[in-house]
C-alpha cells in the first residue's frame, strides 16, 4: 500500500511542481516558451509512473490508487465548477485542460484496462485537437476578441471539444463510463453529469478562436480532420494499448 500511495504522491508532485518552475507571460509566443514544453512534462511522467507500476506492484498496493482515483474526480470537478465561473479567455481554456486531466486521472484510478484505454485516448485527442487549437486561439486571446456570432466552423470545433460523435472523444468517454461501471454507481453519474456541463463550455471554448482566415482556418480544418479520423478509427490505438 505504501508503494502504490508513493507512485501516486509522485505523480502529483511531478504535475504541480512544472507550472511553477518559471512565470508565464500570457503575450509569449507558446512555441517560444519554455512553460509550455514543462507542461508536457508532468502529464508524460505521470503516465509512464502510472503504467509501468500498475503490473509491478502487489494487489496489496492497489489501494494507494485511491488517492489517484481521489486527485481524478477533484480536478474533474474544479475544472468543471471554474469553467463556469470564467470568461471566455486563456482561463477558460485551462480549466478545460484541467477538466480533461481530471478525466485521465479518474481512467486511470480505476485500474482496469477499459478505463486507461479511454484514458490514453483523451491525452492522445487533447494532444491532436485542444492543445493545438488553444494555439491557434492565441492571437485572438490577446486581442480579447472572442467571435460573438456562431458560424458552422465553431459548432464542428464545439462539438469535438465536448467530445461528440464522430470526434475522438466520444469513444474515449464511452470507455471511461464503461470503465466507471464496475465500480459503484455514483461515480458513473458524476463523470457523465460534468461531461454534459462541458457543451456550453465547448461552445464558448470554439467562439474564442475569433473569426480565423487563411492559414488559421486551415490549421483548425487539419487538427478537426485528425480528430475525426481518430474517432472513426481508434481500433489501431486500442489495439496497442491491449483494449478490447
Amino acid at each position: 500500500r505504501v508503494a502504490g500511495l508513493a507512485v501516486v504522491v509522485g505523480v502529483a508532485a511531478t504535475i504541480g511542481v512544472a507550472p511553477y518552475l518559471q512565470a508565464l507571460d500570457p503575450r509569449e509566443p507558446a512555441p517560444a516558451s519554455p512553460i509550455a514544453w514543462l507542461g508536457f512534462l508532468g502529464p508524460a511522467l505521470a503516465v509512464v509512473l502510472v503504467t509501468r507500476f500498475i503490473g509491478l506492484l502487489p494487489a496489496d498496493a492497489a489501494p494507494g490508487y485511491a488517492v489517484l482515483l481521489a486527485l481524478g474526480i477533484f480536478n474533474l470537478v474544479l475544472g468543471a465548477f471554474g469553467a463556469w465561473q470564467s470568461k471566455p479567455n486563456a482561463d477558460l481554456w485551462r480549466y478545460s485542460f484541467l477538466g480533461d486531466w481530471g478525466l485521465v486521472l479518474v481512467g486511470f484510478g480505476l485500474l482496469n484496462t477499459t478505463a486507461a484505454g479511454g484514458a490514453y485516448l483523451l491525452l492522445l485527442s487533447t494532444l491532436l485537437l485542444r492543445l493545438p487549437l488553444y494555439l491557434l486561439a492565441r492571437p485572438a486571446l490577446i486581442k480579447a476578441k472572442p467571435l460573438s456570432t456562431i458560424t458552422p466552423l465553431t459548432l464542428l470545433v464545439a462539438a469535438a471539444l465536448f467530445g461528440s460523435a464522430p470526434f475522438a472523444g466520444f469513444p474515449a468517454r464511452l470507455l471511461l463510463i464503461r470503465g466507471a461501471t464496475q465500480v459503484p454507481w455514483p461515480l458513473t453519474v458524476l463523470l457523465v453529469l460534468v461531461m454534459l456541463s462541458w457543451l456550453p463550455q465547448s461552445l464558448r471554448l470554439a467562439q474564442t478562436l475569433g473569426r480565423p482566415t487563411g492559414r488559421l482556418v486551415a490549421g483548425v480544418i487539419v487538427v478537426l480532420l485528425l480528430k475525426l479520423a481518430l474517432g472513426i478509427y481508434p481500433s489501431p490505438v486500442l489495439n496497442l494499448l491491449g483494449v478490447r
